[in-house]
């Protein structure tokens, strides 16, 4: 929900990262039928093994979720496949455990992967790993039509898996809305961080051997941020930290949301869910040298690249500078897109909360729409932003609403 960014994110001179699913998940695997499955290694139980064959189980109709305590030990030297639900991931693992279970399989059950961590009490000694939800309704209808003389057998192994994410390119959902505190504008921009395959410590509690694992979380979003920076840098020494920023999100792509199509059509998520949106190298990079390299390289940017409007209740008016040191001129069109989702509501609600846009275009003044900004020179345009009063529905906006938008230069150099 909106307000959970921390600490040192939401710091004023912090670049604040958001995270998006990686496009293409790359897993270790297990083999039942001559298939392979992709699986994400749970956390807080011990690494799947490489070889073995188990048979694969699942709990009765109805109890799918299980959670439950079955009568005896029904599942003893077994791998028992769950479906996620209500009981959480520790219980429904204890259970599993406490019935003979040698191993445990989490389904997901909306689309796209899952990271699950299995910490609790009494610690979980056997093997737990989660496939995404298509996976497992196919092995669930795999083990319940198999005939009852022939179970179906499940092979641990040591192949790695590519396949593609269907919720890739979406914003992950560990990542953490802003705003922060003071109502300032987070995060900054998103990055990678789903599903990012990579070299791990041979020597880690949860290493499996093979010096490579695939984690998720903002932890490995930001890296891949630093990388970007140092990109910049390497090809600009002068760069300033606000420099900096403002290359990432003058250049960034905004993600649409894939879950709540409110118009009939995808539309970005909020903004201060992704702030600019997914950062994009090549762009940043070429606006950070203006296409020169050396000591001549000096960037074309706006600024201030992000525009905070607090609590709302005020005419906010803010000076954009536009600062262009490309070889040649450049007019600049400006306008507002306010197309992006909107919330209402209480804060653990955020992420269902998501309402149709509001019509911040038509409360939006520029001093000009069209600028030219001569060659190796800056220019500065005021831009006031009113008090919406309306969603594109027409409706009168909710007090409490959180809402945001985009200012787009579109350049005649097609920048």
């Amino acid at each position: 929900g909106i307000f959970y960014g921390g600490a040192p994110g939401i710091a004023d001179g912090a670049i604040a990262v958001g995270s998006v699913d990686n496009t293409h998940v790359q897993q270790f695997t297990f083999d039942v039928a001559g298939k392979l499955y992709g699986y994400i290694q749970a956390g807080a139980a011990p690494i799947a093994p490489q070889q073995g064959e188990f048979e694969l189980v699942t709990y009765p109709p109805g109890q799918e979720i299980g959670g439950v305590d079955l009568p005896g030990r029904p599942f003893d030297g077994k791998v028992v496949l769950i479906f996620r639900g209500s009981p959480s991931f520790y219980n429904t693992v204890l259970a599993a455990q406490n019935d003979g279970a040698a191993g445990v399989i989490i389904a997901n059950n909306p689309p796209g992967t899952i990271n699950v961590s299995v910490d609790g009490p009494t610690p979980i000694a056997i093997p737990v790993v989660s496939i995404t939800m298509v996976d497992g309704l196919a092995l669930h209808k795999a083990v319940n039509e198999a005939p009852a003389d022939s179970p179906v057998a499940l092979t641990w192994s040591d192949q790695v898996l590519v396949s593609e994410d269907p919720v890739g390119g979406d914003i992950s959902s560990f990542s953490s809305w802003g705003v922060a505190g003071d109502l300032t504008l987070k995060p900054d921009v998103l990055a990678p961080g789903g599903n990012i395959f990579s070299a791990y410590p041979l020597d880690a509690p949860d290493a499996n051997g093979s010096g490579f694992a695939s984690l998720s979380g903002t932890s490995m979003a930001a890296p891949h941020v630093a990388g970007a920076v140092a990109l910049l840098l390497n090809v600009n020494p002068d760069l300033s930290p606000v420099d900096v920023r403002a290359l990432l999100q003058n250049n960034a792509n905004p993600v649409d949301n894939h879950k709540v199509s409110v118009v009939g059509t995808w539309l970005p998520e909020a903004v201060f869910r992704q702030g600019a949106g997914l950062i994009n190298i090549p762009a940043s990079l070429t606006k950070a040298t203006s296409g020169r390299q050396g000591a001549t390289a000096a960037a074309s940017l706006v600024t201030p690249s992000k525009i905070n409007l607090l609590d709302g209740d005020k005419i906010e008016t803010t000076n954009l500078t536009i600062t262009n040191n490309m070889d040649h001129d450049v007019t600049y069109t400006l306008t507002l897109d306010d197309s992006p989702l909107t919330v209402y509501g209480r804060n653990k609600d955020s992420n269902t909360k998501t309402q149709i846009p509001i019509e911040i275009a038509q409360v939006t003044d520029f001093s000009m729409k069209k600028i030219t900004v001569p060659a190796y020179s800056s220019r500065t345009v005021a831009i006031t932003i009113n008090e919406p009063l309306k969603y594109w529905s027409g409706d009168a906006v909710k007090p409490g609403t959180f809402y945001g938008g985009y200012v787009v230069l579109t350049g005649s150099d097609n920048t």
